[in-house]
């Protein structure tokens, strides 16, 4: 019997798949524990080319766009955590011969950083690119058959008798086709919002698009001022030029009718700077106690029980408690706020504590998954309305290379960031500019702008996700958008099994059993089971995975599917 899998999406997520399934068969199929023969694997991606995905596509981005994780993090191996920095460095010459408009890139030393190297979004395209060949080629080489289709759209999935029935549109010829399978991924990544109105772009990409359609003198609110947000304004910018004054700080030299941007999100705060780590070893917000928690608080864990951990380590550390007003709402403008953390990147000072949190953060960041997995309902719904923009604002920080033009912007005074809080209003104005964006409070304020760009990312709930195929997922009963609530036992000695709850809250996402990222389904009778066929990584289980937005998140999670189908094909049983 043929077992066939099938990879919906071709991006990051799709390329680590087939490259860490098939090094993980390899091992197998030299012992002579699989036939190679029998493994089918399918790939479909609407782009027309397979490895870079979204973000990563030359066709989407610029030059200028980097990548905002570290080289080191963004490798499609999780066993190699170095594979793409060791790739730029053993092709590094052909590199600049291949893509002259990096060469600058390339040999700057501003863009290798505090152990840390940020390299053009494309070229990690192009590192896609090679190591989704390179598994099509070990895949040859192996004997095992890979089909790919590209430039067309997967509809729905249908269960059937061997599995389940692929249905396929060709972008091309509008032709319909379908694929069976036994096992199936959704790796489909990020949907874009669907526009709403003349001047308003659900999306920043591509980049081309919003030069060649927002006029050059513009008025441009950006909705977000996270990283999508800053790449949005090096955009809107780039006519103008950046250059060093004898000081050595950057300037920015706008052109005489530049685009003026504004970033608006309710906190109104920009990524921290990435500092280089610290040689600190904490005490006691460490992985060891930090395990000890999730055995004892799994499911209901609070924040607070986290926090005076946390509170402890920094208190010993700087000898003073962590005022969290302070850090939820800081003092100070936002120019003056990005000063400070450039200083803090470049010396490593403890001072404002930055560069200490993201060291700690950074040698707990294994654990974070499952911490909030662990958190009781009430309390990770507290942690994404309080919290979670704190949190990405250290985890998910902003190059240096990219916080000093940020600052040159705002010196020249193009771009400005603005707090809404969390009751603002977004409308559209039937006369006047086009949109305006209303803050509640006792600073209250209508601002109003002809051009809106949302920079936001994928929307949050997939009932409004414009893809077909999960519109019939959902409509089927495929996936469920949903998630458990886990209720807390009457008797505490008795343990409840993981699937025994009684009802589900809904998250607007696709519920997923985490340790295995099997699709959770609900039958009619309302019981909970696994799919058997169907996985899920990626945008689309952000409710439950809070990492999916990283590369690391997202190949841990494709080698530990990959895991389970050889544990299946060597006759391992599988629950």
């Amino acid at each position: 019997m043929t077992f066939r899998f099938a990879i919906i999406g071709t991006g990051l997520t799709g390329t680590s798949m087939l490259y860490q399934f098939i090094r993980q068969l390899q091992t197998k199929i030299s012992s002579g524990l699989v036939d190679p023969h029998r493994v089918h694997i399918l790939l479909f991606d609407k782009q027309p080319v397979a490895g870079p995905g979204f973000p990563h596509n030359e066709y989407f981005v610029q030059p200028y766009h980097i990548t905002n994780m570290c080289a080191g993090e963004m490798s499609v191996v999780y066993s190699n955590p170095q594979d793409f920095s060791d790739w730029i460095e053993s092709r590094r010459s052909d590199l600049i011969d291949l893509f002259p408009a990096f060469r600058a890139i390339l040999c700057d030393p501003a863009y290798q950083q505090n152990g840390c190297s940020h390299y053009p979004r494309a070229l990690m395209g192009e590192y896609l690119k090679v190591r989704f060949k390179d598994a099509l080629q070990f895949a040859e080489a192996l004997g095992i058959n890979v089909e790919v289709h590209l430039d067309c759209e997967v509809t729905n999935i249908v269960d059937d008798r061997k599995g389940v029935c692929i249905q396929v549109r060709s972008n091309k010829h509008g032709s319909n086709s379908c694929f069976s399978a036994n096992r199936v991924l959704l790796a489909t990544g990020h949907w874009p919002r669907t526009s709403s109105g003349p001047g308003y772009f659900s999306t920043p990409w591509p980049a081309r698009r919003l030069l060649a359609q927002i006029p050059q003198d513009a008025a441009v609110a950006v909705i977000g001022s996270s990283l999508s947000a800053i790449e949005t304004a090096l955009t809107l910018t780039s006519d103008g030029n950046f250059s060093r004054t004898r000081s050595g700080d950057l300037r920015f030299e706008p052109m005489p009718d530049s685009r003026r941007i504004t970033l608006l999100s309710r906190h109104g705060l920009l990524p921290r700077v990435r500092t280089r780590n610290l040689q600190y070893h904490p005490r006691f917000f460490t992985q060891g106690n930090l395990r000890s928690l999730l055995r004892r608080e799994s499911g209901n864990l609070s924040l607070d029980t986290i926090f005076n951990l946390f509170d402890k380590e920094i208190a010993t550390a700087m000898g003073q408690p962590v005022d969290w007003q302070s850090v939820i709402s800081p003092k100070g403008s936002p120019i003056s706020r990005l000063e400070s953390d450039l200083r803090q990147a470049r010396n490593g000072a403890y001072s404002g504590g930055s560069a200490l949190w993201q060291s700690i953060l950074r040698q707990v960041f294994p654990l974070v998954r499952e911490l909030y997995l662990a958190l009781s309902d009430t309390e990770r719904q507290r942690f994404d309305r309080d919290y979670v923009t704190l949190f990405f604002a250290h985890a998910a920080t902003q190059p240096p290379v990219n916080a000093e033009k940020v600052l040159a912007l705002m010196r020249a005074g193009v771009l400005e960031v603005v707090k809404l809080g969390h009751d603002y209003r977004f409308t559209s104005t039937a006369n006047g500019p086009g949109y305006e964006f209303s803050s509640a409070g006792k600073n209250s304020n209508t601002l109003a702008f002809r051009y809106v760009v949302d920079a936001r990312g994928q929307e949050s709930s997939l009932h409004n996700n414009p893809s077909e195929l999960i519109q019939n997922l959902v409509k089927s009963g495929n996936i469920h958008l949903g998630e458990r609530i886990r209720e807390k036992p009457k008797n505490a000695e008795v343990e409840v099994h993981p699937l025994a709850a009684t009802h589900l809250r809904s998250t607007e996402s696709v519920w997923i059993d985490p340790d295995t990222h099997r699709v959770m389904q609900v039958n009619r009778k309302g019981s909970f089971s696994r799919s058997k066929t169907l996985f899920a990584v990626g945008a689309m289980t952000r409710a439950q995975i809070i990492d999916v937005s990283m590369a690391r998140g997202l190949t841990r999670s494709t080698d530990c599917i990959a895991r389970q189908l050889v544990d299946w094909l060597t006759g391992k049983p599988i629950e």
